[in-house]
């Protein structure tokens, strides 16, 4: 379960995580471009945590209800990710292009409002996702590797791999359990940052 091991197992999937990767960025410039289809697909989601930052705020301790509500949904999204990349990798891919897409929107916006959104970048987001983004494009990157075995799989069981098994089920799993570890403690930490320090800086 160490630190160090969690690194090894990431470099094997290093395919993985250039794909995931890839995908963030994709979703970054398809952001940034100024069109009403962008602006219908982001700005619900804006809206809708523009809400529940007003409620978070306005509560009686409010560090430590954005904590609670940044921590609970990251982990959440991110080990549910994890697994659902079973479906052939299909919703990691959805769940970092849109990300990028958020991320994107967000700059562009803040550029053409005239703010610095420089600044924007890192008081608001540096401080901890520093951590949290590159967690959440390994969390993903783990589910696009999960749906690529599942696809070679069922390439073997069809014949296509002359009835050999190449698929280690088992190793591919005891990784999954140290990655589930590491990503909750790791997202852990980058709540704790967001919900203090961002949490100042853009206050």
């Amino acid at each position: 379960m160490s630190l160090f091991q969690f690194f090894k197992d990431i470099y094997s999937f290093k395919k993985a995580m250039l794909v995931a990767v890839s995908l963030f960025i994709v979703g970054i410039i398809l952001g940034t471009v100024n069109s009403q289809l962008i602006d219908q697909i982001i700005q619900p989601s804006i809206a809708q945590l523009q809400s529940i930052s007003t409620d978070l705020s306005s509560s009686n301790n409010p560090e430590w209800s954005f904590f609670k509500f940044i921590f609970i949904n990251n982990a959440t999204k991110s080990l549910a990710v994890l697994a659902l990349g079973g479906f052939f990798g299909l919703v990691p891919a959805f769940f970092l292009v849109m990300n990028g897409m958020m991320l994107g929107y967000i700059l562009a916006v803040a550029a053409a409002s005239g703010q610095a959104w420089g600044i924007i970048l890192v008081r608001g987001i540096l401080p901890h996702g520093i951590i949290e983004l590159p967690v959440i494009i390994i969390a993903a990157a783990y589910g696009l590797q999960f749906g690529y075995l599942v696809l070679r799989s069922l390439g073997e069981m069809g014949g296509a791999g002359k009835g050999q098994k190449s698929v280690n089920w088992r190793g591919y799993f005891q990784k999954v359990i140290r990655a589930v570890v590491w990503i909750t403690l790791l997202l852990c930490i980058a709540a704790v940052i967001e919900s203090t320090i961002t949490f100042y800086l853009v206050k």
